[in-house]
């Protein structure tokens, strides 16, 4: 299953310097407003209000003449405050009853006072509170929808100065309380952070206006206009694609096999819909989303066990992935949870790392280009077929296009998990992958007890996170075929390009591991699956150096969290800061989380702590979706994340933007890189249903025990190929024997006297 950062010696500084592999944004327009942060709003509103208040009540008892309705409206409110429902002459047929309540209730604190207060002209006081409410919410109303300051001045000085307000505002009507009410409405609906309390609060509103006067019917299309425009009905769900459907047949007659369905979790209703189903059965694809929203996804099992090599695409625009004439095909086989990662450009970069087995033929690397439909391959990947299970990420910045890929082994033929780490710069003319350093090395939990690794050990199974500080945590892993944990931390310097270790996870982190970067700047490491089919449940959380190095910055308020791109977005720390940044939130399997990124927000700083970030115009440098948004100082030190969210119904403007820019001047924002590569592009490859994958691809022998052990269907090296050796290694790893030898085979030969069941007694060992 898929799921898918100082203080300022002059009125304004830039920082940081500009670089040669940085590109800093042009400022947009301002960002939207916020009522309660805005000094200039909140002084030019109470200005208005002062005088408005004034203006009003100025002569309210004798101007105007009373009128029939008001003396109505109000002895409704008397027999409702004196509990005897409503007075002979009603309105009943004309108006719902909750005016007269609101009416009631406005006028309850006087009447408590001074029970002969209740006359018209004490009366109309409480309507100064009603016309000042409704002023200010036309002023927040008119700012939210983007008009200028001066403009929504001019709005809330008509509405209640003009020679009609000052007339109608004063007298005790519905219409007022409901006009009031629908403007709060129209502000919850048009709020910039697009909460779901917002326009539920917006219908609650809504439904008091119309429940005071029936007139403001009228209104409520208007009301679900602004509420649909901003709205954001898929910010925040999460596709959960294909899956399991079966286990391998102990007669080998199939593997794993994959699911078509998909669905779409909406975390604020916990609720999952099912979409359309995909052209294919997919078990362990991959999911890479692109700039404009849309998710590509590759490989996996189909639902009769071979692979699949139908690309599927999952259009954001129509909600639904797309059928298979839609959708560019080369006709390859990927393999499990290939890590593709998305280029600045657009193209794909296959890294290398997979899950189960060989790599892909030829370098086992490639660029991948969907609107060209081709897969070059890349150069210099170290010992491509024994990437099984290593960690690849794009290194901070995103904008900087290198990815380092760490570790890996083969659960195919079993050897010692490796050290290997690999760089590669994607903005060069031709880029190749060229050797890093060594993977440090730790301690491996074996059989006959925890030993320092040795000679050419590393480990598969690495989960590597991106931290605020700009580098790169690699944690867990595992020596061989889900056994064997090892236990080695440290932390990747993407400047000097070196790993410095730190204190080690002491829990087993090996298969169905994961590690990923929490809101506060901590790590959290969960999971571990042995082949013996148990799982660790024990949760670890990992401080970096970083938070011991003092005091953390603040972001005090951040104007608005739906972002544009392209846009300038202020926000205000407790103190100087060195940089911002966006950092993707995990979703992470199987060591592979290709959507894992760390932006860059180049800063203009104002007064030491008012800040506006320039966000990237680029979507393929940060693909629509949620973030954290972290300030660090100078030390390294981070904030606390905000969650913001950039705009997928502005990516696709903003990549057209690009695309237009690109064919006139080069965008500062995309690189004309990694356009000259060495190899040739490769063309589709004729056309087929599927790729052969053995049923033994995921390196576990489903002829012993149930379908949630894993026997190795390779032993290590280091054990004899003899049923004694074999089931003494299944015994100090904590299988539990005998297993039951399911149907007649017996292909590692566990069970020599074959009475069908595996390391028992009579194979030369005592049942657990």
């Amino acid at each position: 299953m898929t799921v898918t950062r100082l203080t300022a010696t002059r009125p304004t500084e830039t920082v940081p310097a500009p670089r040669t592999d940085a590109h800093p944004v042009a400022k947009s327009p301002a960002p939207r407003f916020r009522f309660r942060t805005s000094g200039p709003d909140l002084l030019l509103c109470g200005v208005l209000l002062t005088v408005i208040l004034t203006v009003q009540g100025w002569n309210i008892t004798r101007f105007p003449t009373f009128s029939d309705d008001e003396g109505t409206y109000l002895a409704q409110a008397w027999s409702v405050q004196q509990g005897r429902g409503l007075a002979h002459y009603t309105y009943w047929y004309d108006h719902p009853p909750v005016g007269w309540i609101q009416i009631a209730l406005i006028t309850w604190p006087a009447s408590l006072i001074d029970q002969d207060a209740m006359t018209l002209a004490t009366m109309r006081y409480a309507m100064l509170l009603v016309g000042g409410i409704s002023a200010v919410l036309l002023y927040v109303l008119a700012r939210r929808l983007g008009l200028p300051r001066w403009a929504a001045g001019l709005g809330m000085a008509l509405f209640g100065l003009s020679p009609l307000a000052v007339v109608l505002q004063r007298e005790i009507f519905l219409d007022n309380i409901a006009v009031m009410w629908m403007l709060l409405a129209f502000c919850l609906a048009a709020s910039p952070r697009h909460h779901l309390w917002h326009h539920f609060g917006a219908g609650l509103a809504a439904a008091t206006s119309v429940l005071s006067k029936e007139t403001m019917l009228v209104v409520l299309p208007a009301l679900l206009v602004t509420m649909w425009q901003h709205s954001h009905r898929d910010t925040r769900k999460f596709a959960i694609m294909s899956g399991n459907k079966a286990y391998p047949a102990a007669d080998g007659s199939h593997g794993y096999e994959g699911y078509r369905h998909s669905y779409v979790f909406d975390p604020d209703t916990e609720t999952y819909t099912q979409t359309n189903d995909l052209n294919d059965g997919h078990w362990y694809p991959s999911a890479t989303e692109l700039g404009n929203g849309d998710v590509l996804s590759f490989g996996g099992l189909r639902e009769d066990s071979t692979g699949s090599v139908t690309a599927e695409k999952w259009s954001a625009a129509q909600n639904k992935w797309l059928p298979l004439s839609q959708v560019n095909q080369t006709w390859s086989y990927w393999g499990l949870y290939p890590s593709m990662i998305l280029m600045q450009d657009g193209r794909l970069f296959y890294s290398g790392s997979h899950v189960f087995g060989n790599g892909t033929p030829g370098t086992g690397s490639a660029v991948y280009d969907y609107d060209a439909n081709t897969v070059t391959p890349i150069n210099g990947l170290q010992n491509k077929d024994q990437r099984d299970q290593s960690a690849s990420v794009l290194l901070p910045p995103a904008q900087d296009q290198r990815v380092l890929t760490i570790g890996g082994g083969n659960i195919d033929s079993n050897p010692d998990g490796n050290r290997l780490t690999d760089l590669i710069d994607l903005k060069q003319p031709n880029p190749a992958y060229s050797a890093g350093p060594l993977l440090p090395q730790g301690t491996v939990d074996l059989p006959t007890g925890t030993v320092p690794q040795t000679g050419a050990q590393g480990k598969m199974y690495v989960s590597a996170v991106l931290l605020p500080d700009g580098k790169i945590l690699e944690t867990g892993g595992g020596l061989h075929n889900r056994a064997d944990p090892v236990h080695e931390t440290s932390i990747f310097d993407p400047q000097t390009e070196t790993f410095a270790p730190v204190a080690a996870d002491p829990e087993a982190r090996g298969y169905h591991s994961s590690a990923f970067l929490l809101p506060d700047g901590r790590v959290m490491a969960t999971g571990d699956n042995p082949g013996n089919g148990t799982w660790n449940h024990n949760v670890s959380i990992y401080t970096p150096p970083y938070l011991f190095k003092g005091p953390r910055p603040q972001i005090t308020s951040v104007t608005d969290n739906h972002w544009t791109y392209g846009s300038s977005q202020r926000i205000s720390v407790d103190r100087t800061i060195a940089r911002a940044e966006l950092i993707r939130p995990a979703a992470v399997t199987h060591s592979s989380d290709p959507n894992q990124r760390f932006v860059d927000l180049p800063l203009t700083v104002f007064n030491g702590t008012t800040i506006d970030l320039n966000v990237t115009s680029n979507p393929n440098v940060a693909p629509p979706g949620w973030y954290m948004l972290l300030a660090v100082d100078a030390n390294g030190v981070p904030s606390v994340a905000k969650w913001v969210h950039l705009d997928a119904q502005a990516s696709a403007t903003a990549l057209r933007s690009t695309a237009s820019a690109r064919a006139d001047i080069p965008s500062p924002h995309i690189h004309d890189f990694a356009q000259d590569l060495a190899n040739k592009p490769q063309k589709p490859g004729k056309r087929r249903t599927s790729a052969p994958v053995g049923v033994r691809v995921s390196g576990c022998d489903n002829h012993y025990g149930t379908p949630d052990l894993c026997v190795p269907a390779v032993f290590p090296n280091t054990v004899k190929a003899t049923a004694a050796a074999r089931c003494t290694w299944l015994s100090r790893h904590d299988f539990q024997l005998p297993l039951k030898v399911n149907g007649a085979a017996d292909p590692l030969r566990l069970d020599p006297n074959h009475n069908g069941m595996a390391c028992d007694r009579t194979d030369g060992m005592s049942p657990r």
